[in-house]
């Protein structure tokens, strides 16, 4: 009987669970590489290393396709290996805050805007549907500041070719 490797259950748990992701893993060659990856899981700091790479390589377009391959991989994870809800949680959360670092950074956002997540996000809670909820706050240049927020805001809530990086909700309760 012939074992099968980790990438192999990691892509049939993925392909079983969500016909988009595996025709995303058809299409993209680094995404079920990823898959094969034995090692733990990044953490912010890793994702957020990784993320600056892709901006650094192809901008807001691989920051967008690296988003989602990194999703792909948690899931996969999840699904095969059986993370837990802490983890996948904590993943999910660790991906959206290093996407939102660097895409502040990719779009010289000003020096004085930051982001504070909210809700899930803040709670490192995240799951696969969850929106993020976010909180801008600026100190110095206020029309320099709302530019970048709203770069934000457009860069990775709204939909592109490479797909909608994130549900964002600032509409705060």
């Amino acid at each position: 009987m012939q074992v099968e490797h980790v990438g192999e259950v990691r892509s049939k748990s993925l392909r079983a669970a969500s016909r988009t992701l595996g025709e995303f893993l058809d299409r993209d060659p680094r995404a079920a590489e990823l898959l094969r990856n034995e090692g733990p899981l990044p953490d912010r700091s890793g994702y957020l290393q990784v993320f600056l790479s892709a901006c650094a390589s192809e901008g807001l377009v691989e920051l967008r396709l690296e988003r989602r391959r990194r999703i792909a991989e948690i899931a996969a994870r999840d699904l095969a290996s059986g993370l837990s809800l802490e983890e996948v949680g904590a993943a999910l959360a660790d991906v959206a805050d290093a996407c939102l670092a660097a895409a502040l950074q990719e779009l010289g956002a000003s020096q004085s805007l930051a982001i504070i997540g909210m809700g899930k996000l803040g709670g490192r809670e995240l799951n696969y549907s969850s929106d993020i909820d976010l909180m801008f706050v600026a100190d110095g240049d206020i029309e320099a500041a709302t530019a970048g927020a709203e770069s934000i805001l457009r860069a990775l809530g709204e939909f592109s070719p490479q797909g909608q990086a994130y549900r964002i909700d600032v509409d705060l309760r």
